[in-house]
């Protein structure tokens, strides 16, 4: 799905936005957060499935290096690993 087709711009745009201002209203905002956050994956899912799985584990790994960093912050070998890591993925 393209930004610019059809589909994005008549359904699944104002479907997201619409259960995003929905959500947040009557919920919460860590809810409707959530939900848009679901949107997105759905998003990279609907045009190729492979791009998710990819997407997902960029954010798996993006969030290992981060906690491990939060512990070690003087660790320059682990930050350059973990950006040369997603870089070459």
């Amino acid at each position: 799905m393209l930004f610019n087709s059809f589909i994005f711009l008549l359904l699944f745009l104002p479907l997201t936005l619409g259960v995003f201002y929905a959500a947040r209203r009557w919920l919460s905002a860590q809810i409707s957060v959530a939900l848009l956050v679901l949107a997105s994956f759905l998003f990279y899912a609907y045009w190729n499935p492979a791009y998710l799985l990819l997407l997902l584990a960029s954010i798996a790994i993006n969030y290992a290096f981060g906690r491990s960093l939060a512990v070690n912050n003087s660790s320059r070998l682990l930050l350059a690993s973990g950006v040369s890591l997603i870089y070459l993925c």
